[in-house]
Parts: structure tokens; C-alpha cells; sequence
């Protein structure tokens, strides 16, 4: 599979099967290790800590006087150490921010136990001291070269923080590790390695090891917070006060995002993969027709390959004008980049002779799971770093905003792992620096050090309600964690949301810092019903509202570490109530948001102390106060202050109402496509017949006589073809199913389905269905050359019995294409039937019986180009790069009276060997 099609194609089934890859320890791990644990022991037998006994006994260190710790030395192999980072303040790491040094908040101490190994660079020097009261630590040498710290819980007492987690926001109970993992749905883990918790007991700790550190936070003794740490010694950084104070303090410590540019705070649009600037175009364009201006698009399969930075001519034949248009129409271009290689790319051949990929202990180069095998590129090496950096300068020259900075978890230096992800996302943003040009990463994975980067998000959840959930945690960590510039994939990156999932997702990323609809299929709005469209489009305009709030509060993120989204204790740090809450939030200083993360209309929902006003209902409610609130498919929760009210009193004005009830409500409740609606076109395929089930609702007060029947199209068999009647009492409801299926040798073509309803003599409102017959498909391929390629049969009479040379030099044969190839949606998939090899051709024919001339339509499209000849003449060309979309091509050919013959041509690069076809 080309470098193109990766990021595609592939990217599910890779991350499956990726994992945490780890080369074992360096050579010389046991003797620095042995080194290190005499140091340790030297330090414990010097009297340093008072009544020492043993070194495998535990010590209580309330009077510990902390001593400085020698240069910090990475253990590689085949580099030099002036080669890497030698030093936790190295002249490197003092140009990492503009920001002048501050003086250290007095909340913060530092303590050395022993002499650390591996740290993360600070952006201050904290003057050693006593360790401070509170934690009380215990200190356990190990005899596996490792150090234990213990420090009591209490009854009562909560921990937050470890960067965004999943699984909890109060993490008591929980055992976790510190280490950038590719999580994939994995509520367990995290992107981010994040050593910094913040306790209710009024205290925080940063432990600054670079390792995979081990937390068991009351999970194994519940009255007991253990740590271990992979060396024998460590660097702490303690912090006292609420969790507002202790988490300004530490991003003071470890850096606050580079900037907060105003246009991120508007709607992302983005997929995996749009395929094109014509697909993107033509998404832009349909989004600001409905009304829902966008105001950034990320492309992923933008490049000519894994990675050389520059844009693929033929699906972005003139990108700097392109990316001008945008940014002059208000919308801005983030390019995704991965920081692996493909073996046989110019990047590689590069980073191969100038020794910049990560190798293996037998000189091999080492392999990245995820992308199908790609070469690491290794930012220990600063040249390689400043490689990196510079291959991005063209493309930031052409005016693209942003960089994703996917992956990162996949470095397998035990003590490089978790600094990798901030010099690859730092590589990226220097290009911005150096360009003089604003720009922003966003990223999937971090470390404490890439809090002062740019924007983040959740990574790859399932579009599953239990992932919404805790994606709303993971936002809850990742504030008080030092990520204010947060997102997640609405809708979920994999799989498809249900309708009331992804307008309850849809709500919560209104109230994100980050608005961004992305997934592996389709997340724009109107792949749903009309109700989900208004709703939508109701939530962009409340997005609007929110923009000039958003900004100022992003504005202050950067100014002195205060989230835009903050968990209930930021601002009610003294109500133990809002201790273990996580599935609310305060959005600013004066906002309440409660997603509704459950496939329920009803949640709980507290009120800290004050005056509440409700923005949907201008109801007044006064807190504290655990109440159950109601709140349908349109709504999401939100309360203001009293006291900023007018600020926020307009929020939901002009919301879609819902129609009231018919008195004879009829409704059609199956089929259900996956996205839990009953569409209102579906495809017959072949002979398998379709169940329609139609529910009639007496809403008014009086008994009701109901008589129904499904009205037969030409071609359409219909059971029951009868009457039915039946009596309806008042507040009741009746089902009544009909089996619909194509009668033999049925004409192709879309057929109106009328369901008559009448109430006693009068004809009662009922929906109507299209239903769709589609001819009967031939394909073959493969053929050598995608889009824009010449190939012989172009424009040649069709014979089926004639057999033709496949790209492979093998004879091939019309297949038929079977009706199980074809999706209830209409979207027919070749793939499994000829393969979906790139840059390839395949062909697909049919006949057409017409008993006279006449004019029709047909609605078409396919992955990448399509052209169709109808009785030799051709009727449509369209040599574009996309994907598949529904009813995207529209042409009104003449039918003759007879047989006519159809021949259809697809060419693709990269996109999805498929394509749609219906007749009207």
C-alpha cells in the first residue's frame, strides 16, 4: 500500500495492532543502576535521613535537606553525549520559551532524593528545601534499582490530574502508569504521561521523572498512595493551596500554551480523510449554505508522502493559492504529520545517511507498528530535531496555520519515550517561529513540557456513549493538568454514532474549547435527519455567542494557566461536594455545563453554593442543591450566575421548537439504518424484501377509527395489500408492518411509497418513502492507472463474454456484481470483488429496458473520478479526487425505447473502491 493510502486506508486496523514498543533497557542500565543505588545508599548512610537502619526500610522524611543532583545523562547507544540533552537546564532547554524567567511561586519546593536521573527540563530553578508537611512521604529503596514513595490517604481525600484520563476524574482507587501510550479506546490508559497529581488535601506533587512511573492511588491499601519510581532517585516538586493556585503554579513550572490565537475557537471540519481541494471545497461550501461557517479544516491525506512536506499536485493542484482562498474566507489549513518515516522516501533516504531514525541494539533500524511499519525518526539527536523543524518551513511559507502532530506514544528509549512527544510537537512549532509566521500545533499525545505547546486532543474513541463519558473526564484531568486548549473527535473517531449520541456529543463540543467534528467516516451534520440539521445548526449559532468569551478566556490560559474548561473544585475548592463530580464543569468563571453523557433525557446535576439561573428555562434555583433536571434531545444543561446572567441571557434564543403532536400522529419506526434513524430512501436489493413499520399515535381525548394502507408502486409487490382497520383509543399507539419487495424483472429506478392513512373519512398526514430498484452490475478490473489515465476500453462496445489483461499481466472476466455488495444506504463496494489496489481503473456495466424514450435522472458518485457512457455516448467526465458521496454527480441523459446499455469508469488514486447509482 502506497504512503498515500496509510493514513486512509489503514490507520484502524494499525492502531489495533499498535503497541507500547519497548527495546529494553539501554547497555549499561545495570551499572548505571548499581551506581546510582550506592549513591542512594551514601546519601541514606551520611545521616541525611535521621534513624536510617536499613536501606530496604522506610523512612518518613519530614526534615529531609535536599541536595543538588548531578547533570542529568541519557543512556544511548551510538551517540555521543554531547550528541543529546545532558543537562535538565541545558543551554538547549533555555531557549524553549520566550517568556522571561519568573520568580517560583512560593507554594513551590523542591526536594532531591538521591540523585535524580532522568527529568524533564523545567523552566525555572527552584532553590532546594525542606520537604513541606504536606505529603507526608515514606521512602522505600528497592532492590530492583527502583525507589518507592508512600504517602497516606485519608478518609475522605481525592486526587486529580495525571493529564487527561478517561476512566475517572477523582482517581482514588485507581492503578495507573505513567506513560504516553497509544490508548486506542483503552479507558485504562492515557496519550499523556503526566506525573502531577493535585490532592483535596490542599497540596500537589510533580514527580520529574522522565520514566514509566507507577501510581497505585488507594487501590492496593486504601489509606496508602504509592509510587515507584524506575531509578533510584528522583526530583519532587511539591505545591501547597486550592487546585486553582497548585495548578497555575505548575504550568508556571513546565510552560502554559504558546499562544491562543482567536480562529481555533471556531468549528473544525475534518475526516480521515478528506481527499482533496475539491472535496474539501465542496464540504466548506455545503456547510456555510446550511448555515455553519467553519473556521478551520485539517487534512490528513494532504502529502506526496510519509514525509516530504510537500502537497500532492494532483488532488491540490495550486495549494498556496488554495490556502490563500481559505484564509481570505475565514477558514484555516492544519496539515496532519505523523513522526515516522516510510522506508523509500526521500525523508528516509535522508534521515538514513545523516543517522536520524532510531536504531535497533543490532544496528537495524527499528520499526513503528502503527502506519504499516514506518522508520522512527529520532528527536533525542537536535540536529535531527532541527532536520525536522526545517523540512516544515516550506510548507508553513505557504500559509497553513497549524500542524496535527499525530502519534508520538512509539519511542522506545525507556527514558525518551515519554520526553519524545514535546521535541517532535516543539520541531513543528519552531517552523512557525522561525517563519515568523502564528501557527499552533495539535496534538494526540504529551508530557508535562508539551503543556507549553499548543492545542491537544482526546485521541481515538469509539463512538460509544461510555466513551462520551469519558471523554468528558478526560477533559476535566487535562484542565487541571496544564491542557486549556483542549478538543475531542465529536461523534467519536470510530464507527457510527447513533442520532441521539452525536447531537449529545455535538452539545458538549460547543462547550469545548476545541470544536471539532472528525472520524473515520463522515461527521458533517447532514448525514443524519432534518432535526439533526436544525440541531446542529442551532449549536453553531451558540458557538458564535460563546466566540468573543472563548477568546478572552484563552487569552488568560496563556496569561497565567487557567483553563477554559475547569472542574467544580477550580472555582468551589472548599465544597466537598464537588470533590468527585465528573461529569460537569464550569466553562469561564460564570458558566455551569452538564453534557448529557447517557442515552437518558434525566441526569443529576448539583449547584454550588450561589444564585443559578437556568439559560434555557430563566428559572432561578439557589445552591448548594443536588437536583434531577430534564433536558431533551435539543438541550444541553447550563446554568449561569446570577450575577453574570446578562452576559449569557441570549445564549439559546431563537432554539428550534419541536412541532406540536398531531391529533393522529404516524410515524415510521423501521427500518433503522446504524445511526438510528429510519431513512427515508432505501435500496431494495435483489430479491430480499424489506419490513416497514409504521406507528399511529392517538394524541387526542376522544377513541379514534384508523384506516391504513400502503399504496403499491409500479414494480412493488406490497403484504398486507389490504385495508387494514383497526380502533385507537385515546393516548394509544398501534404498529402495523408491511413487507415490500421488487416484483421480477423489475425496471430500475426510485418509486415513491405512499402510506394512506384516514381517520374516519378524513386523510390523516403520513410520511413517504422513496424506495430505490438498482440495476443489476457487472464490473471488472483491475486496471493500471488511476485518475486522469488512458485506458483501452475506454469508450468501446461492451463484451461481457471478452476476456482483457489486468494490471498484473492476468487475463480477466466480467464479474457479477452480487446484490450483498451493495449497503442498505445504496453504496455498492467493489473491493471485495475486484481488490481496491491505488491507482487503478475498473469498469462496471448494466443494461436499462426503457418502453419508450424518456429523459431521466440519475444520481451518482464514486471514490475519486468517475466517467459513464450511456449507448456509447459519453454523459459525464468528472476527473476529481474524493470520496464517495451520495447523489454528488447529477445527470439527465435520454433513455432510448429499449435496451440501453450503461457504462460506468471509475479511476482512483486513493479513495474507497465504491460508488453509488440511483435513477429517478
Amino acid at each position: 500500500m502506497t504512503p498515500k493510502a496509510e493514513k486512509q486506508l489503514t490507520k484502524t486496523e494499525s492502531m489495533h495492532r499498535a503497541g507500547n514498543q519497548q527495546m529494553g533497557r539501554p547497555p549499561h542500565w545495570r551499572s548505571m543502576g548499581r551506581q546510582l543505588r550506592l549513591a542512594w545508599c551514601s546519601f541514606l548512610c551520611c545521616g541525611i535521613l535521621a534513624g536510617c537502619d536499613a536501606p530496604s526500610a522506610p523512612h518518613r522524611l519530614d526534615n529531609v535537606v535536599a541536595v543538588e543532583s548531578s547533570p542529568e545523562r541519557v543512556a544511548m547507544k551510538d551517540l555521543q553525549e554531547d550528541e543529546v540533552e545532558t543537562s535538565p537546564r541545558s543551554e538547549d532547554e533555555s531557549e524553549e520559551t520566550e517568556t522571561e524567567a519568573k520568580e517560583t511561586a512560593p507554594s513551590a519546593k523542591r526536594i532531591l532524593l538521591g540523585e535524580p536521573g532522568h527529568r524533564y527540563p523545567l523552566l525555572q530553578d527552584i532553590p532546594a528545601g525542606d520537604l513541606p508537611d504536606k505529603p507526608a512521604l515514606m521512602v522505600h529503596p528497592r532492590d530492583d534499582d527502583r525507589l518507592e514513595l508512600r504517602i497516606p490517604l485519608e478518609a475522605g481525600e481525592v486526587v486529580w490530574g495525571f493529564g487527561p484520563r478517561y476512566e475517572a476524574f477523582n482517581m482514588r482507587a485507581s492503578q495507573i502508569e505513567s506513560w504516553a501510550k497509544d490508548a486506542w479506546n483503552d479507558m485504562s490508559s492515557s496519550y499523556f504521561a503526566v506525573p502531577f497529581y493535585i490532592s483535596s488535601r490542599g497540596y500537589g506533587l510533580f514527580i520529574n521523572s522522565s520514566g514509566k512511573v507507577e501510581f497505585d492511588i488507594g487501590a492496593a491499601q486504601s489509606n496508602e498512595l504509592s509510587i515507584v519510581i524506575p531509578e533510584p532517585g528522583v526530583e519532587l516538586i511539591t505545591f501547597q493551596g486550592n487546585p486553582a493556585e497548585i495548578s497555575r503554579a505548575y504550568t508556571e513550572l513546565v510552560g502554559r500554551p504558546a499562544a491562543a490565537p482567536a480562529w481555533i475557537f471556531r468549528p473544525w471540519m475534518s475526516r480521515n480523510s478528506y481527499l482533496s481541494a475539491y472535496e474539501v471545497n465542496r464540504v466548506l461550501r455545503r456547510m456555510e449554505e446550511l448555515g455553519m461557517p467553519v473556521g478551520v479544516v485539517v487534512l490528513e491525506a494532504w502529502a506526496e508522502e510519509l514525509h516530504n512536506f510537500r502537497f500532492e499536485r494532483r488532488r491540490y493542484p495550486n495549494p498556496i493559492t488554495w490556502i490563500r482562498q481559505l484564509k481570505r474566507a475565514g477558514v484555516h489549513v492544519v496539515c496532519w504529520i505523523t513522526p515516522s518515516v516510510l522506508p523509500g522516501t526521500e525523508a528516509h533516504e535522508q534521515a538514513r545517511e545523516r543517522g536520524y531514525l532510531v536504531l535497533e541494539e543490532d544496528g537495524s533500524e527499528h520499526i513503528v507498528r502503527w502506519l504499516e511499519h514506518g522508520r522512527k525518526i529520532d528527536f533525542r539527536i537536535p540536529d535531527a530535531r532541527d532536520w525536522w523543524r526545517d523540512l516544515q518551513k516550506p510548507l508553513v511559507e505557504m500559509g497553513i496555520s497549524g500542524i496535527k502532530t499525530d502519534g508520538g506514544e512509539h519511542m522506545p528509549d525507556p527514558f525518551f519515550h515519554n520526553k519524545h512527544p514535546y521535541y517532535y510537537q516543539r520541531a513543528s512549532l519552531d517552523a512557525f517561529r522561525e517563519s515568523a509566521r502564528e501557527g499552533i500545533t495539535f496534538s494526540r499525545s504529551g508530557n508535562p513540557r508539551t503543556a507549553g505547546l499548543g492545542a491537544v486532543w482526546a485521541g481515538d474513541q469509539q463512538a460509544k456513549w461510555s466513551r462520551l463519558a469519558g471523554v468528558v473526564r478526560a477533559g476535566l484531568s487535562a484542565a487541571v493538568s496544564g491542557y486549556p486548549l483542549w478538543g475531542h473527535d465529536i461523534g467519536g473517531y470510530s464507527g457510527v454514532p447513533t442520532k441521539d449520541l452525536y447531537i449529545r456529543w455535538l452539545q458538549f463540543g460547543a462547550f469545548s474549547p476545541i470544536m471539532q467534528f472528525h472520524g473515520e467516516q463522515p461527521r458533517e451534520p447532514w448525514r443524519y435527519d432534518r432535526e439533526t440539521l436544525e440541531v446542529a445548526q442551532f449549536y453553531f449559532t451558540v458557538r458564535e455567542r460563546l466566540l468573543p468569551f472563548l477568546e478572552q478566556w484563552g487569552e488568560q490560559a496563556v496569561a497565567d494557566g487557567t483553563p477554559i474548561i475547569r472542574p467544580l473544585p477550580w472555582h468551589f475548592p472548599n465544597d466537598p461536594d464537588t470533590y468527585g463530580i465528573d461529569d460537569q464543569f464550569m466553562l469561564g468563571p460564570d458558566l455551569l455545563v452538564a453534557p448529557m453523557v447517557e442515552p437518558q433525557s434525566e441526569r443529576s446535576i448539583y449547584l454550588p453554593d450561589g444564585e443559578w439561573i437556568d439559560l434555557w428555562s430563566g428559572a432561578s434555583h439557589t445552591g448548594p442543591v443536588h437536583r434531577t433536571h430534564t433536558a431533551e434531545l435539543l438541550e444541553i444543561p447550563v446554568f449561569a450566575r446570577a450575577e453574570a446572567y446578562a452576559d449569557y441571557r441570549d445564549l439559546f434564543s431563537d432554539a428550534p421548537h419541536k412541532p406540536a403532536p398531531a391529533p393522529i400522529a404516524v410515524e415510521a419506526v423501521a427500518p433503522q439504518d446504524a445511526r438510528d434513524i429510519v431513512p427515508d430512501r432505501m435500496y431494495l436489493r435483489g430479491t430480499e424484501s424489506i419490513d416497514l413499520t409504521y406507528r399511529i399515535t392517538n394524541n387526542t381525548d376522544e377513541p379514534a377509527h384508523i384506516s391504513v394502507r400502503l399504496a403499491p408502486a409500479a414494480g412493488i409487490a406490497v403484504s398486507p395489500r389490504q385495508l387494514v382497520r383497526f380502533p385507537l383509543a385515546p393516548g394509544t399507539n398501534r404498529e402495523i408492518t408491511f413487507t415490500v419487495n421488487a416484483t421480477p424483472h423489475h425496471t430500475p429506478g426510485t418509486y415513491p411509497l405512499t402510506l394512506e392513512v384516514r381517520r374516519g373519512g378524513r386523510d390523516v398526514p403520513a410520511p413517504t418513502l422513496d424506495l430505490v430498484l438498482s440495476p443489476s452490475w457487472k464490473v471488472l478490473g483491475l486496471f493500471d492507472g488511476g485518475v486522469a489515465s488512458e485506458q483501452e476500453l475506454d469508450d468501446e462496445p461492451v463484451d461481457i463474454e471478452a476476456s482483457h489483461e489486468d494490471r498484473d499481466g492476468k487475463r480477466i472476466t466480467w464479474k457479477d456484481v452480487p446484490s450483498e455488495a451493495m449497503r442498505p444506504d445504496g453504496l455498492i463496494d467493489l473491493a471485495d470483488i475486484v481488490g481496491d489496489d491505488d491507482y487503478s481503473t475498473s469498469y462496471v456495466y448494466t443494461t436499462i429496458f426503457s418502453r419508450w424514450p424518456r429523459r431521466v435522472q440519475i444520481r451518482t458518485g464514486s471514490g475519486d473520478a468517475m466517467t459513464i457512457w450511456i449507448n456509447g455516448r459519453e454523459v459525464l467526465h468528472h476527473p476529481v479526487h474524493r470520496n464517495p458521496e451520495q447523489g454528488e454527480d447529477i445527470i439527465e441523459p435520454v433513455l432510448i425505447g429499449g435496451l440501453n446499455h450503461v457504462l460506468v469508469r471509475i479511476s482512483r488514486d486513493i479513495a474507497p473502491h465504491q460508488f453509488y447509482f440511483r435513477i429517478n
